[in-house]
């Protein structure tokens, strides 16, 4: 069984009471495949380079799946807080995390944009490509801050405003001095990138 299906094996049996107490959430968006798929290729990005992570800030953290791969992971984390300016994935992504990660994990429902960054020490944004001005909130981000960033080129959607044309362009948009990983990941829709590195 290769990462991607472990994690998700793992997520589904862990969180299939959360489910049935929220029938009416976006499950079918949270299963689908390039969503897991990216998320995997995080996590096993993180695991080759072996990086403490420390206190681990989600910024569009919508139900805290991501949070739970990482915890399954076994990545060394001291916390994770799973900020979204959409209220209602903050009571789920609590249900999903808090209990199984007590003092591990807290979700919050706030604007990314006010948030104060200097409290954490990694810093992690799948949904570079929803960020509406974009450089306003990177040039908030402290230098040497771990950063994990994922964009992609799907501009079709109305709520893609920030999207990419390709890796190149994400990497000049997000100016990273020290660059671990960067890499695609297609799929039948569109082109995800990913960056890993110290800003």
């Amino acid at each position: 069984m290769n990462l991607n299906e472990t994690l998700t094996s793992t997520l589904r049996s862990s969180i299939g009471n959360i489910v049935e107490k929220y029938p009416n959430a976006r499950w079918k968006d949270v299963f689908r495949e390039n969503q897991l798929e990216s998320k995997s290729w995080l996590v096993k990005q993180l695991q080759h380079w072996d990086i403490d992570l420390g206190t681990v800030y989600i910024c569009g953290g919508w139900y805290g799946v991501l949070a739970s791969m990482l915890f399954i992971s076994k990545l060394p984390i001291i916390k994770i807080h799973s900020y979204d300016i959409d209220p209602t994935s903050t009571q789920i992504a609590n249900d999903i995390n808090s209990f199984k990660y007590v003092n591990k994990f807290m979700a919050l429902t706030e604007d990314i944009h006010n948030l104060d960054y200097n409290k954490c020490d990694t810093i992690i944004n799948t949904s570079c490509e929803h960020i509406k001005n974009f450089s306003d909130w990177y040039d908030n981000i402290p230098d040497n801050k771990l950063l994990v960033l994922q964009s992609n080129n799907f501009s079709e959607l109305e709520e893609h405003v920030n999207c990419v044309t390709s890796l190149d362009e994400f990497k000049q948009q997000c100016y990273i001095s020290n660059i671990l990983y960067s890499g695609e990941l297609e799929n039948d829709e569109f082109t995800r990138y990913m960056l890993i590195g110290r800003k």
